[in-house]
């Protein structure tokens, strides 16, 4: 067995102050085998973004080698250049004809999930150079003064026990930024969503929508709904099927097996009934979005609250930019998104607060020694972090 390392060191970071540095390592392993060559790559994640809308964003042409030079020095890597046809798919009505690009494939660190997309590779770009200043997140109130709820049944513990929601107000989106909004969503659920085993994302319309939802877990002959980008409804057992027939070739088969030994499938409902997902596998056809919606819905459903919470914050963090308010944000009891957990609670939603009490009630289960031992750990691991750090890196 042979085996290469790949060290590649760049400041990583954003504005004016202390560099953040930082180490990419890939791990390339190659295992002969007496039939053949067996080759197995530990990579970074890939990006793809077109090269004339990245241009644009940072406000200057550059020629292949400057744009290198750049990437070593922020501490990522432009891995490959291609020509690639603009496409548009069922579920992404674009306007734009059809046309090639010239696409930047930028290998980036697998816990930058923050530059996982055209607009937050841009701005960290710009916050890194100088050209803009690291955005500034604010709390805001919700519109009328009461937020959005989500009840959640007990049965949903055994299959999917979280959700997080927020919604991004007003928005303004074109062809390329809401091409760019689904990237992010495909490639999370590739990286950190691990294939939606630990979290699926849901985006909805919220004008096509009656609050308050309810997140529920059903035997699947009692799921029925027109699931997106077909016309007719299914029952989930009978969808379950129309997926897993290979005459359908259907992409979605191998989302299959996450829930499909379970005896309930979670889904969310609006107050009318309506179906806004079966996840992690696929969203109701009523609420599905478009360039056009204004108002956007996210749900993050999993069984790692953390990760839920990691989705949701980057996803909002990096498309707030399109709301109204740029960079506004409503989470937990004061400003946006209902934090739920299953195992707590039937039909109760958790405020942040409900959340960290329901946490040290579990602590207080396990032994002392545990517990000094978490406090340890987590002292040690959390030093001070530069105002430049946290600007450019979501955590």
């Amino acid at each position: 067995m042979r085996v290469g390392v790949r060290v590649g060191v760049g400041a990583f970071g954003g504005g004016v102050g202390a560099h953040l540095a930082s180490i990419n390592f890939e791990l390339r392993v190659w295992a002969s085998w007496q039939r053949g060559e067996l080759l197995v790559a530990a990579r970074m994640p890939i990006v793809g973004v077109g090269r004339d809308a990245l241009f644009a964003l940072l406000g200057k042409q550059y020629t292949q080698e400057e744009f290198e030079e750049l990437c070593f020095e922020f501490g990522i890597e432009l891995d490959d250049v291609e020509e690639e046809e603009v496409k548009t798919t069922k579920t992404r009505a674009g306007s734009e004809p059809a046309r090639t690009e010239v696409v930047y494939k930028v290998e980036v660190p697998a816990n930058r999930y923050d530059i996982l997309c055209l607009e937050g590779l841009a701005r960290a770009l710009n916050v890194f150079n100088g050209k803009a200043p690291a955005p500034t997140y604010s709390l805001r109130d919700f519109p009328g003064g009461s937020p959005l709820t989500m009840s959640v049944d007990a049965a949903t513990a055994q299959i999917r026990p979280f959700v997080v929601c927020a919604v991004l107000r007003d928005c303004t989106f074109d062809d390329r930024s809401y091409n760019s909004f689904l990237d992010l969503q495909d490639k999370m659920h590739h990286n950190i969503c691990r294939r939606r085993t630990l979290v699926a994302i849901g985006t909805h319309d919220l004008d096509t929508l009656t609050p308050p939802f309810r997140y529920r877990a059903l035997p699947p002959k009692d799921i029925n709904f027109v699931p997106l980008a077909q016309e007719r409804s299914f029952d989930a057992e009978e969808l379950f099927q129309y997926y897993d027939d290979p005459k359908n070739n259907s992409p979605l088969k191998k989302f299959l097996p996450i829930i499909q030994k379970s005896p309930v499938y979670p889904v969310i409902y609006d107050a009318k009934d309506r179906v806004l997902s079966l996840p992690p596998i696929i969203n109701g056809n009523h609420s599905r979005i478009s360039a056009a919606t204004k108002n956007v819905f996210i749900e993050c459903t999993g069984t790692d609250l953390t990760k839920c919470h990691i989705v949701l914050h980057t996803i909002v963090s990096m498309f707030s930019q399109c709301a109204a308010a740029r960079f506004g944000a409503r989470f937990g009891a004061q400003f946006g998104a209902q934090f739920f957990d299953a195992r707590n609670s039937a039909r109760t939603p958790l405020t942040a607060s409900h959340h960290r009490s329901g946490t040290r009630a579990r602590r207080s289960r396990s032994s002392a020694s545990t517990s000094r031992t978490r406090r340890a750990r987590r002292t040690r691991s959390s030093p001070a972090r530069s105002s430049r750090a946290r600007a450019c890196a979501l955590r």
